[in-house]
């Protein structure tokens, strides 16, 4: 079970010190009381030994329990099988140390019998002069929606990573130069063996696209890059002029390209990466005459 970061109170239901009002805002023991029990969160207090011997009314509306049978083990019914041995061997490790306890669960319901992610926290409450664990001071706060959505993203990040796998499978087995690059300086992410066997030794991950391709400046296709990058709009072009030196002597060619430029993202909005598929086609221009 578990508790906020309380560490000093003294116990469930009274005030840490004296028990007397704090500036007037509590008025007495039986209102800390009315605060302990009317709580939203599951407050419960257990021996130095680690049994349960205070639960809050919040806790027994929960379980569906009374507190005889919750004090009893009965919580124990309530988690998840798949959860309650971690739950317990926590618990073990925050006795024995007596250190700060922290574990996340599910418990189930009595309402509609289901089971409901909690974290769990409990702090031991020491004796002044001694030192020793006195009790446990512990609550259960329900973090369902939390989880939900951390297991959302987690899922989604893994077919995200899968995808990107499965693309990179298919860039390396196409026929046309393909290359990825990353994000908004456009980084070489990678690049197929067919652009390899093209562009040989320019290609080196990591570089930017204006690093390798220098003399496409002022050619206008960072311009059209940029513009992909931005609106999440895929460009094509046929028989695209392109002024590029293929053969790395410094001089740039007059080369024709059948090009895509396809951005990886939601539909609409910015690209984190984009695709390059280029297929040379100067030799059918200048068929063409």
């Amino acid at each position: 079970m578990g508790t906020e970061d309380t560490e000093d109170t003294a116990a469930v239901g009274t005030h840490r010190h004296s028990g007397e009002p704090v500036d007037g805002a509590v008025d007495g023991a039986a209102d800390w009381r009315l605060l302990v029990q009317e709580s939203p969160n599951h407050l419960w207090r257990a021996t130095p030994e680690g049994r349960l011997d205070f639960v809050n009314a919040r806790m027994e509306e929960y379980f569906g329990q009374g507190m005889a049978d919750l004090v009893a083990g009965g919580w124990e019914k309530a988690v998840h099988p798949s959860d309650l041995t971690h739950a317990v061997e926590r618990w073990a490790q925050a006795l024995a140390g007596g250190t700060p306890y922290e574990a996340e669960y599910r418990l189930r319901s009595s309402a509609d019998g289901l089971f409901y992610w909690h974290r769990s926290r409990a702090r031991p409450v020491r004796d002044p002069v001694t030192g020793s664990v006195s009790c446990w001071i512990g609550t259960n706060v329900e973090i369902n929606a939390l989880r939900r959505t951390v297991e959302v993203a987690d899922a989604r990040q893994d077919m995200a990573l899968r995808e990107r796998e499965r693309l990179v499978r298919i860039l390396q087995h196409a026929p046309a130069a393909m290359a990825l690059y990353a994000g908004p300086d456009y980084r070489l992410a990678v690049a197929n063996p067919a652009a390899e066997a093209i562009f040989g030794g320019r290609l080196v991950v990591g570089r930017t696209a204006r690093e390798i391709f220098p003399e496409l400046e002022g050619q206008g296709i960072f311009e059209i890059l940029d513009r992909v990058y931005r609106t999440g709009e895929p460009f094509h072009a046929r028989a695209m002029r392109v002024l590029i030196d293929l053969d790395g002597d410094g001089t740039p060619e007059e080369t024709y390209w059948d090009s895509v430029l396809q951005p990886l993202g939601a539909a609409g909005e910015p690209a984190h990466e984009v695709l390059s598929h280029a297929v040379e086609v100067t030799h059918l221009v200048a068929a063409r005459g």
